[in-house]
């Protein structure tokens, strides 16, 4: 006779009581996601990315980016992305009162399945107005927003936060160069 499988659910409050260990850990609906500490080309890759994420913002009233950031919906769901980018009053404020404009995570081969078949639908559920899911390897941004067609950026990836401000416009090539 087969026997089910009950995994264990975790809340914000459980991953609060974990070790600082290295690994990352966020919740997705109680569910559990362990991934090891980034490697040199993801971090060069998240480092680049922000840099001209903090650079195009710095003209906006009252919006961030962090590195990583936090996505809370208590008390089952907390997702650490790469880069958030997000709008407040006060940088001061929790976490939870942001407006969450862009999450971008930079996969690597232990976080690629995640990103792409389970963050992203779940950014995108908690508010997040767009997510990029960027792959080293294929030298590649996939862009998602809320009912919308998914983009892949191959070139350049282009991003609109407000309507009536110029866009950002990124070289790829600038953030993948050098990288493996």
């Amino acid at each position: 006779m087969a026997m089910p499988i009950s995994a264990p659910r975790y809340t914000v409050d459980d991953l609060d009581r974990f070790p600082a260990d290295g690994n990352r850990y966020e919740i997705l609906g109680g569910m559990l996601l362990v991934t090891p500490a980034p490697a040199a080309p993801h971090q060069i890759v998240t480092l680049r990315l922000a840099s001209a994420l903090l650079q195009y913002l710095k003209p906006f009233s009252n919006v961030y980016a962090a590195s990583p950031g936090e996505v809370i919906l208590a008390p089952m769901n907390r997702l650490e992305p790469d880069i958030l980018v997000f709008q407040t009053l006060s940088p001061a404020e929790s976490w939870e009162a942001f407006e969450r404009w862009l999450a971008v995570e930079v996969a690597s081969p232990s976080t690629r399945i995640y990103d792409r078949d389970f963050k992203r639908p779940a950014y995108l559920a908690l508010g997040v107005r767009e997510f990029w899911r960027v792959e080293p390897r294929e030298r590649t941004i996939t862009s998602s927003r809320q009912g919308s067609v998914e983009s892949v950026w191959r070139d350049r990836v282009t991003w609109q936060p407000e309507a009536g401000r110029a866009p950002l416009v990124i070289d790829l090539g600038e953030i993948f160069q050098g990288l493996p």
